[in-house]
């Protein structure tokens, strides 16, 4: 059972970068995987495995682990992921990323 009435048909796009990481990854590559939104920008942060952290008893310090390799339904590992709507950064006086994600929902909208 949905938990919608309706579901949502209209274009979804995630825009990503260099700081896009952990999560944030995993949710646009999720999006491309199952078809329902396309990716814009340049590299993610190209994180390679789920990192779980703990601490020691009685310390201030801890340690963090790589526990899990992640994939997107393709086979492609996360981190050599590129998004299919690559821009290639040219200036920081502008958002190159935005500009082309706006350019795609025009050309998707009409």
């Amino acid at each position: 059972m949905s938990s919608r009435k309706e579901r949502y048909k209209n274009p979804v796009l995630i825009l990503v970068g260099r700081w896009t990481g952990s999560m944030g990854e995993e949710f646009a590559i999720g999006f491309e995987g199952i078809e329902r939104g396309q990716v814009v920008g340049t590299e993610m942060e190209r994180l390679a495995e789920e990192i779980h952290g703990s601490s020691f008893k009685h310390q201030s310090f801890g340690f963090r682990l790589s526990t899990a390799k992640l994939f997107h339904i393709n086979g492609t590992p996360r981190e050599r992921y590129v998004p299919t709507n690559y821009v290639k950064q040219t200036t920081i006086k502008k958002d190159e990323t935005l500009e082309k994600g706006i350019e795609l929902i025009n050309k998707m909208t009409e």
